[in-house]
């Protein structure tokens, strides 16, 4: 049986993947409990080389290539699909689980608490030059884990519209049609907010095990009008769905004094950015 489909979009990182896979297989589970979906954006660079070796080393890993680009979100949901895990773990293709103990601690978590989805409070940083060798470990220390709605969630200090550093349950996300917003930059801000809004409970474990590369290359970092517009159609997509849903007044009105703040923030950044592209 497979409990664990963990999805990776590639697209331009032909220079870290090894270090992601690498960590992936380092895990001390079984094979046969996991699966590694690798699917190809478009990438105009080599990564079908890399894919190639670790397909013909591991029978787990599953390559799919899209015919057209659909960016971070389209990747996603191609990995959604065709997932036959029991949960799904999304894994940037230039980031790594430090610990090569990782999905056995996750499984055994989701097993205890019943998890819909299983959280981590946070992520490790490491700098963008170094490999998965100088930052891998083994984990020893005790994990315990916290129960919260989703509005305990939003208003604490936890709040985060990563995708990653979490569990899902694949028939929860499939049943609730809770897909990525395609072709867009800055998909995962709504789209966090929903899957946590329709879940009836998330479990936030004190268990940092996903390692961020602080790439100055990603998409969504760079300041690009892109980028720029990604952020804003994010924040705005957010506040559309919670104008859709019942909610308590006084959450609402946290929500809209936050959006508030994410539009001021947003347009101090905007002078960082292009006013086109190219410039």
């Amino acid at each position: 049986m497979i409990r664990l489909s963990i999805v990776i979009p590639i697209y331009n990182t032909f220079q870290y993947l090894v270090d992601c896979l690498e960590s992936i297989f380092a895990q001390d589970v079984d094979s046969e409990l996991y699966e590694v979906i690798l699917v190809d954006d478009c990438s105009p660079y080599d990564e079908n080389v890399i894919i190639n070796t670790y397909q013909e080393k591991y029978p787990n890993v599953k390559y799919i290539r899209h015919d057209v680009n659909k960016r971070q979100g389209g990747a996603r949901n191609t990995g959604i699909r065709a997932a036959q895990g029991e949960y799904i773990m999304f894994i940037d293709s230039d980031d790594c689980l430090v610990y090569e103990n990782t999905i056995s601690i996750l499984l055994k978590c989701v097993q205890k608490y019943s998890s819909i989805i299983l959280r981590s409070s946070s992520f490790i940083s490491f700098a963008n030059e170094k490999s998965y060798l100088q930052i891998k470990d083994i984990y020893l220390k005790a994990v315990s884990c916290v129960s919260l709605d989703f509005i305990q969630w939003r208003m604490s200090s936890m709040f985060s519209c990563s995708v990653c550093s979490t569990l899902y349950k694949r028939d929860f996300l499939l049943d609730n049609n809770l897909y990525f917003r395609e072709n867009v930059l800055f998909e995962d801000t709504d789209w966090v907010s929903k899957v946590l809004f329709y879940a009836n409970k998330i479990d936030i474990v004190d268990f940092i095990y996903y390692g961020y590369r602080q790439s100055l290359n990603s998409t969504t970092r760079g300041h690009t009008l892109a980028a720029f517009e990604g952020n804003v159609e994010g924040v705005i997509e957010t506040y559309r769905f919670f104008e859709t849903v019942k909610l308590d007044d006084s959450f609402r009105e946290f929500l809209y004094e936050g959006f508030i703040m994410n539009v001021i923030g947003i347009l101090k950044m905007s002078r960082n950015y292009s006013l086109k592209e190219g410039y």
